[in-house]
């Protein structure tokens, strides 16, 4: 089922929080949770909100986390007011929601690095 995020009123845009400050996620720059999706066969790479193009993400689902870089913008304004935060490729939609990239959509949480 489709998670939606709480919209950030200033933009529009899925909200963005601030991550505790333990462990791994000291270096995150923010944390979003949202629904990740997936282009299907053919695509290649992870697109990734807010910051867009070469941000390193990680990327935590039911199946699991990957940490991967951000090659594009992500979804666009629209899916994002429904709450979609991450378009993925196959094999990372997968690895990180638990199921084939046929069910579509996941819950997930992404933490942007620096």
């Amino acid at each position: 089922a489709a998670v939606k995020a709480p919209l950030d009123k200033a933009t529009d845009r899925p909200a963005i929080s601030k991550p505790p400050s333990v462990g791994a996620l000291t270096a995150a720059v923010a944390v979003v949770r949202g629904t990740a999706s997936t282009y299907g066969p053919g695509f290649d790479g992870l697109l990734a909100l807010p910051q867009g193009r070469g941000i390193r993400v990680r990327v935590t689902g039911p199946g699991g986390s990957v940490d991967r870089v951000s090659n594009d913008a992500g979804p666009n304004l629209a899916m994002q007011r429904l709450g979609r935060v991450v378009d993925l490729d196959v094999s990372t939609f997968q690895a990180v929601c638990g199921e084939p990239w046929t069910a579509g959509l996941c819950a997930v949480t992404v933490a942007y690095f620096s």
